[in-house]
């Protein structure tokens, strides 16, 4: 297998991460939130807790569980991240800001969303999703260097 077969050959996994990727983002992030930015009406929620989560990239933090009820009268739940409740030093009965769809209470999101660019998180997002499909592209040529280098040539095979 020459480079360019290898390149090929790693190309479309690495184009298939770029695509799901962006297509997982776009549809649960960059939709929601542009709907909330254009409909969306904020309203002070009450903390009712906080809560010990446990993201992956770093050890357990402390995120806080919201509540607030709706124009139709149904009690809407919903939790802030980690680093928004250090920030803000959410505790429990302390207030903080959501966003909901009047449409559609039950997507909310906490924080106001008038300065949302939906621009800038897709260009993140291309950005992120291409250094990935890169590292791909580059494991699969280091896999195939190593893979040759270990294989005995023999005799008649030019390459």
């Amino acid at each position: 297998m020459t480079r360019q077969q290898a390149i090929r050959a790693w190309w479309l996994p690495a184009l298939a991460f770029v695509l799901a990727s962006v297509a997982w983002v776009w549809r649960d992030g960059m939709l929601v939130k542009q709907q909330l930015k254009l409909h969306g009406v904020a309203v002070e929620a009450r903390v009712t807790e906080l809560v010990e989560a446990h993201p992956a990239k770093s050890g357990p933090c402390t995120a806080a569980t919201y509540r607030f009820v709706d124009p139709q009268g149904d009690a809407q739940t919903g939790r802030v991240g980690c680093r928004q409740t250090a920030q803000l030093g959410l505790a429990p009965g302390s207030g903080v800001v959501v966003t909901y769809l009047p449409d559609d209470p039950a997507t909310h999101r906490p924080g106001r969303f008038d300065s949302y660019a939906l621009w800038r998180e897709l260009l993140v997002t291309l950005a992120v999703t291409g250094t990935g499909a890169l590292l791909l592209v580059l494991a699969g040529l280091a896999l195939n260097r190593a893979v040759f280098r270990s294989r005995p040539r023999s005799e008649g095979n030019s390459q």
